[in-house]
């Protein structure tokens, strides 16, 4: 009985799962890109696939021409896909904004691409703090992470 009770948490897990990507898929059929034509078939796949519901295109939307690079530019329609992708909440947005502000170990800014790998698919802030945590951190040598290592250990990956 328990094996059957468990499978069935399993397969309505997976049905969710099914769902969501799909719902997620169909609703970007109707999605804008950065320069208002609709998103091609292989970015709403990269966008929804993984998710339980639609919010990948809700933080999309908010993402594209609302969220501003390192540079004070716009991120641009597959920034915000990998940004987004997977996502189930607006988090991986406020995590890239947070980013922004961050030092790497030269004491340059985080570019673009670092803070987006941060903080894709994030679902709270915790991609900063460990780097922020990661910056004090020595590796099996004793030499201090670099910031790309550092990144990598605290980038949230799905």
């Amino acid at each position: 009985m328990k094996r059957f009770l468990l499978g069935l948490i399993s397969l309505a897990s997976m049905s969710s799962f099914a769902s969501g990507s799909v719902e997620c898929f169909n609703q970007a059929k109707e999605t804008k890109d950065s320069y208002g034509t609709n998103i091609k078939t292989n970015q709403a796949i990269k966008l929804c696939s993984g998710s339980e519901s639609f919010s990948p295109i809700e933080c999309f939307n908010e993402a594209k021409g609302k969220t501003k690079d390192s540079y004070g530019t716009y991120i641009n329609t597959n920034q915000a896909i990998k940004l987004c992708s997977g996502s189930e909440s607006l988090s991986p947005i406020e995590c890239f904004n947070e980013a922004k502000k961050i030092k790497d170990f030269s004491g340059s800014y985080l570019n673009t691409n670092q803070a987006i790998y941060l903080c894709s698919g994030s679902e709270s802030l915790s991609p900063i703090e460990c780097l922020n945590d990661a910056k004090k951190t020595k590796d099996f040598s004793g030499s201090y992470l670099n910031t790309n290592q550092a990144i990598e250990l605290c980038a949230q990956r799905l």
